[in-house]
């Protein structure tokens, strides 16, 4: 997909609310400096504050996409860093992609292009437990 057709949002209410859905759910992982991602994307949006920090939103053709922090910070765990540090970090962490459907299960390799695209370095990750998929071929 060129990178032209992903587009950013300050808010997703409204990609939400022309697809009738209400969130995103998991659907892969990337890795990237925090302090990277809030250099090329800005401050986001403020998450639902306990196991998320910050929401990052995009559209890729029209489907929604999220990049989220996930139990990161100290808004899950005391002894996890304060938001503020931990966005402040040059050491790439783990991040959760949010997408609708299983079927867009290439969306964390959009995201790294698309970030690749802005100079943000970032790349793929996979956990043992995650399924398993090709991202030639399916």
């Amino acid at each position: 997909m060129p990178v032209k057709q992903i587009k950013t949002y300050k808010t997703f209410e409204k990609v939400l609310a022309k697809k009738n859905i209400a969130y995103t759910f998991r659907v892969g992982h990337i890795k990237a400096a925090p302090a990277d991602l809030a250099r090329v994307l800005g401050k986001g949006c403020t998450s639902d504050k306990y196991k998320s920090s910050r929401d990052y939103f995009f559209s890729f053709n029209g489907e929604p996409v999220t990049l989220y922090d996930w139990k990161s910070t100290s808004l899950y765990e005391d002894r996890l860093p304060k938001p503020k540090d931990f966005w402040a970090q040059t050491t790439p962490v783990v991040f959760n992609v949010g997408g609708v459907t299983e079927i867009y299960r290439n969306q964390p390799a959009l995201l790294v292009q698309y970030l690749h695209s802005l100079g943000c370095p970032a790349s793929l990750y996979f956990y043992e437990t995650d399924s398993t998929f090709s991202l030639v071929g399916g």
